[in-house]
Order: C-alpha cells, then structure tokens, then sequence
C-alpha cells in the first residue's frame, strides 16, 4: 500500500497504472511485494488508509469477503493488475465510499451481494457540504477494466443522499447482471456533472424490469459553484442488452427538458428500454447529438420517436452467442463501423 501526493484523473489513470505496475515488479524483486491478497488484508488497507493510498492487489488473488468490508472515508485507488485481475468475492454488503475512488483491473463475484455494489455514504462528510446542500466531490471517480458477475442489485447508488460528482467515469467494464429489477446506476438523489460511460458491456440474462440510469438530484446549476456549469452524460462504444426491456433506458426526471447535454455515438442497442432509449431525458433535442447507433428490438429495428437526428444502423448486430454472454457483433454494417464495446473485435 502507497499513500499518492495527490489523487488521480481519469487522464492520468492508464500512465500511473503503467508506473505503479513497475514499481510493483521492483518490490517483488526486492522481496517486499505488499501487494494485498486476501480480504484480511484488503480490510486492514482500507482501515489505515489516508487520502491518496494506493491499495495494490496481488496478481490473480481471490479475495473472500467473509465479513462487512468498513466504509472507505478517505480518497483511495484500488488498482489490480491488467493481465491478472485480482478477483473480489463480494459478501452481502458492497463497498460504501465517503469520498472520489478509483478501482481499475479487478473481477467481482456478486452472487451474494444483497446490497449496492459501490455506494455513497448514507453520512456524508459534512466537509463536502456546500451552501445549496449538496455534498461536492470534486475528485475523479473512476471505475475502469472492472468485470462484474452475477450482480442483482445497483452497480452504483447514492444512499438517498444528495451528492454532487463532478467527473464520474465508467469505462471498459463488463456487467453481467443475473436479472435487472433495480436501477443499476442509481443517482435517486444525486448528479454527476460530468457522467461517462464508454467502452462497456452491460447484459441481464433476465429481461430487465428496472429502469438503467436514474438521475434525479439537483441539476447541476443549482450547485453552489457550478452555477455556469452546463452538465454532460457521454455515453460510447458500448454494448446494451436486455437492460430495462420495458422500462426507461434512462429517467433524468429533474433534467427533463433543462439544459443538460447528452451524447450518444457508436453503441449497440438491443432489447432495451421499450423502442424509446432517449424517451425521458430530454424534450429539446438541440440537447442531444447522436450517431451510429443500433437500435434493435424484439428481431427489428426501431427508430427514435423522440429524436429524429440518428437513423442508426439499421440491421440486425447478430451477436455470437448472447445467451452465453459473447456479443461479438458479426452483422455486416457493425462489424464495418466497428460499434459498440470494442472489446468484442479484439
């Protein structure tokens, strides 16, 4: 474990993990590899961290989580290792964070998971307060090369609690979700300001029954200091399937129709939100720019009602095999425009 000066961006992140993965061959040399390998080591971490620690996981190390995992007060970087993901078996309650995180090359068993994966304080640090009631984290908060199994609950959720994120990355992860009832980016009360959400796959092998993205916090105007601040969710190359099959894609409720910008290229859209995957996020569609996009249910393809600006390609991804979670695209006109989560054409 390393304590970091200062926490990192999503920018630095692909630099420090090169540089850390150095400096963690060099301490195995040297005979003092402390990497963390089981859970009683992985709670010790979180227990003394302080803001900036770098919590180093040990190649191919299966962590059992037997016992609650303590709330994380302080500004951490969990990083596993890129060709040999440390793999978290989740006990009933997921990681609680009071403060930015970051958590790069790690596999998760949720099958026991009763609780959001990663949640936000239900005791927000009243440091973060600002004067319109949010609490502001202003720190990246990035969740990347992240493979989650058998997940039921919220990948993400906020508590209840009105927080603020200003920059908050979801990039290059797999979520396999064994049946989507409950939102699985569940902001019921929060905003993030600037939410991305790129090079991903997310599948329920159950239809899903829950809506997927619920942002329902103040918009971001309304946040003392932000009051400039415009707000933005990209959403690129990424894979959808099954998710919110017959509910909404993503419910914006306090931005509806507000001046909130969305931006949406290059993903792959099937059996997902009802044929209306911008439905409730905007009634303006000078507010949403998007490109190259499947839309594809029930064996067909759809078009927009609610926006007209993306024909989308119109045939059918065909996946290799959906039921068994390969969706490698092999319909001609995706393969040609190399859309969605690109993992599928490495």
């Amino acid at each position: 474990m390393k304590k970091f000066s200062y926490f990192l961006s999503a920018a630095l992140v692909a630099f420090a993990a090169s540089m850390v993965s150095c400096s963690i061959e060099d301490n195995a040399a040297n005979g003092q590899d402390t990497r963390v390998k089981d859970a009683a080591e992985l709670i010790t971490a979180i227990q003394s961290a302080n803001d900036g620690t770098l919590i180093e996981l040990a190649p191919n190390a299966e962590i059992t989580l037997t016992e609650e995992l303590p709330e994380i007060t302080k500004k951490v970087y969990i990083l596993g290792v890129e060709s040999a993901p440390a793999k978290i078996i989740m006990g009933e309650k997921g990681f609680t964070f009071a403060s930015s995180f970051n958590i790069l090359n790690v596999e998760i068993d949720a099958t026991a998971l009763t609780s959001p994966l990663f949640a936000f304080s239900a005791t927000p640090n009243e440091e973060l307060k600002v004067e319109s009631g949010q609490y502001v984290i202003k720190d990246p908060i990035v969740i990347k090369n992240v493979t989650v199994n058998h997940l039921v609950k919220a990948f993400v959720a906020d508590n209840g609690k009105s927080y603020s994120y200003v920059d908050f990355t979801v990039s290059d992860c797999l979520i396999q979700l064994d049946t989507q009832k409950n939102v699985v980016f569940n902001f019921a009360s929060s905003m993030p300001i600037h939410f991305n959400l790129t090079k991903s796959t997310v599948y329920s092998k159950e239809s899903g029954t829950g809506n997927f993205i619920a942002m329902s916090g103040k918009r971001p105007w309304q946040t003392t200091g932000f009051e400039e601040e415009t707000g933005k969710f990209t959403c690129a190359n990424n894979t959808f399937y099954n998710v919110a099959k017959s509910k909404q894609f993503m419910n914006t409720n306090t931005l509806k129709g507000q001046k909130y910008l969305y931006e949406f290229n290059n993903n792959i859209f099937v059996d997902c939100s009802n044929k209306k995957i911008y439905g409730n996020m905007t009634n303006n569609k000078n507010q949403l720019t998007a490109s190259n996009n499947t839309y594809w249910y029930d064996g067909a393809a759809f078009a927009e009602t609610n926006y007209n600006g993306d024909e989308g390609l119109k045939t059918d991804p065909a996946f290799k095999d959906a039921a068994n979670g390969d969706f490698t695209p092999t319909g001609a006109e995706q393969v040609a425009n190399q859309t969605g989560d690109p993992r599928w054409f490495k």
